[in-house]
């Protein structure tokens, strides 16, 4: 995912009105071409969601997938899953490339991406997604994606 400037939003728009088939040296290949340059210098946010292959690694993510709003720890996770604590952060490592914690923020913050397009409230979206308080929730969404969630609505 990338964040969209108001550069790259108004050019996307303005190439709609070009022919499909413009002309690579009028004004659709400019636009096109300034579009590409803008794409290449986009800031790229942190959305991806791997999924593992581990079986009791699945477990956990489906169940988290299914209710993100869950707040138990590896401990917790562990003794669902039939593994250690550490174990399953060590596949968590290895299968996906991230911390269980980051992990578990990136679904939530896709949900709340979501909900946020959809209109829902700020403060319902927040505890939905396991955050104790919308500024909590508002936090930790700056930090991770650069602006809060009623920026990122405006702007949408």
């Amino acid at each position: 995912m990338l964040e969209v400037s108001p550069l790259l939003r108004a050019l996307v728009l303005a190439l709609i009105d070009e022919p499909v088939l413009y002309e690579e040296t009028g004004r659709g290949g400019a636009i096109a071409s300034l579009i590409l340059s803008e794409i290449q210098t986009a800031r790229r946010l942190p959305l991806v969601l791997p999924m593992p292959r581990d079986p009791r690694l699945q477990r956990v993510c489906s169940s988290l997938l299914a209710d993100p709003s869950q707040s138990a720890g590896l401990d917790t996770w562990a003794e669902n899953a039939g593994a250690s604590s550490r174990t399953l952060a060590r596949l968590f490592e290895r299968e996906v490339g991230l911390s269980f914690s980051v992990w578990r923020q990136r679904v939530r913050f896709h949900n709340a991406l979501e909900a946020l397009v959809n209109g829902e409230p700020v403060t319902l979206i927040a505890s939905r997604n396991g955050y104790r308080s919308t500024s909590a929730f508002a936090a930790a969404f700056r930090r991770t994606m650069g602006v809060t969630p009623s920026e990122l609505r405006r702007r949408s």
